[in-house]
């Protein structure tokens, strides 16, 4: 059972490995959201990015950041499959109108045991995934900055592999309208001139009981819609809730998490579906300095 398993998230996660334009489609592990924060608001982020993660959701979001931030993110699947984790660090150093980011993101899917074709036992094998990107972004005036994220990926199963490298590109206005940000990202551009996702996004703020974030993304291919709140229960306490829809191996249906804040320290959680992968759960440790 364990190993029909860990066929079953290679499939769903390691799309790719052995396909001739991995350059241009990249792997289906990118599509794995970066963060609790965001997580716990389905993905509905790419307006608000705000912090680290933007290096993901939106690197045109870094020069919100008045601090240098690090991020470290837990992310495990509830699979009968040992060692199978995904973890990314990342860290933004912002200066006057621009900022500067890096982030390491890597998924492994521990320990598998080896048959030959008689059906006898062979040596271990193992796979992973392993993403490290630069992130750049620019202020244009008050409201418009844009900023991109290029990517190194290498996608590993055994002793085969295949690398490509891929762009993200993104654009947030703030303030639209007042309170209304509005953003567009452009994912996974690789060496053909092909956009593999475009997501639009809109965020607004609301001083309902309690200071109150309600954002939405849309990606148009292939389409679905995420929805997010985050709400500001006390000075250091934040909770969360989203909906996406889509395919359920991309993280749709219902989601939820919180965040707490302590100082230049923030430990955000999140919970959320992966179709067949079940409920998985997020945790980030995030530091400004």
């Amino acid at each position: 059972m364990k190993r029909l398993i860990c066929l079953l998230v290679l499939g769903i996660l390691g799309q790719g490995v052995y396909a001739n334009n991995a350059g241009e489609k990249g792997a289906a592990f990118l599509k794995l959201g970066q963060g609790a924060r965001a997580n716990g608001m389905a993905g509905a982020y790419s307006a608000i990015a705000d912090d680290s993660s933007a290096c993901y959701w939106n690197p045109a979001g870094l020069v919100q950041l008045e601090q240098n931030e690090a991020l470290f993110m837990y992310h495990r699947p509830m699979t009968e499959v040992d060692g199978l984790a995904y973890s990314n660090i990342s860290m933004v150093l912002p200066s006057v109108n621009e900022a500067y980011g890096v982030s390491l993101v890597y998924l492994g899917y521990g320990q598998t045991k080896g048959y030959d074709n008689t059906g006898k036992s062979a040596s271990d094998w193992s796979a992973s995934d392993m993403v490290i990107s630069g992130s750049y972004a620019k202020r244009i005036n008050q409201k418009l900055s844009v900023g991109a994220s290029l990517k190194a990926i290498q996608l590993r199963i055994d002793d085969k592999g295949a690398q490509a490298i891929c762009l993200d590109a993104g654009l947030l206005c703030k303030d639209y309208y007042p309170n209304l940000n509005l953003a567009a990202v452009l994912t996974n551009l690789g060496t053909k001139p092909k956009f593999e996702k475009l997501r639009l996004g809109g965020a607004y703020k609301k001083n309902l009981k309690f200071p109150t974030f309600i954002s939405f993304d849309t990606n148009l291919s292939p389409f679905y819609v995420a929805l997010g709140i985050e709400s500001q229960i006390s000075p250091i306490f934040v909770g969360r809730a989203g909906y996406a829809s889509g395919p359920a191996d991309e993280g749709s249906g219902l989601t939820a998490g919180f965040g707490i804040t302590q100082q230049s320290l923030s430990l955000d959680y999140a919970i959320r579906p992966y179709g067949e992968l079940g409920l998985s759960h997020y945790l980030s440790l995030s530091s400004r300095f």
